[in-house]
């Protein structure tokens, strides 16, 4: 989702 997030959001779409 967010600048924070970004990398995470391949790994895990939580922030979506």
């Amino acid at each position: 989702g967010t600048w924070t997030t970004v990398w995470t959001d391949g790994l895990t779409s939580l922030d979506r």
